[in-house]
């Protein structure tokens, strides 16, 4: 018997689309919070080396300009040190907000499916 070649095309574009569509959330949830977590963790480590913490910390008795009197050691390791204080909150606020992102990126489906539910009742129920 034989069959057509369009016929065999939607038949695949049909069954493809619907599995796609039933597997979807599988993937959100593995591979797809797999690269959110690692698009995550790259965001923080270029965060890390934006902010050089470490390097700060290295050099934080350390003078600034040469300058080893006793004023110059005390203000360049306060700037220094506020400087890592700083910078530390910073990174902790970023991570926080990344975190509220990675909280929303596993959130959304289920938003999305309460929206799209209650517009079906809605609309069924009027």
């Amino acid at each position: 018997m034989a069959s057509s070649v369009t016929g065999d095309a939607v038949k695949f574009v049909a069954v493809d689309l619907i599995a796609d569509f039933l597997l979807f959330p599988v993937w959100w949830y593995t591979e797809g919070f797999v690269r959110a977590l690692r698009a995550a963790g790259r965001w923080l480590r270029d965060a890390r080396r934006l902010m050089a913490v470490g390097l700060w910390t290295k050099h934080l008795f350390v003078p600034m300009f040469a300058q080893y009197d006793i004023s110059g050691r005390l203000i360049s390791f306060s700037i220094r040190l506020a400087m890592i204080i700083v910078r530390s909150l910073g990174l902790a606020v970023l991570a926080v907000v990344i975190g509220f992102f990675l909280i929303a990126y596993l959130a959304f489906p289920f938003f999305v499916a309460l929206l799209v539910f209650s517009e079906l009742i809605a609309v069924f129920t009027a």
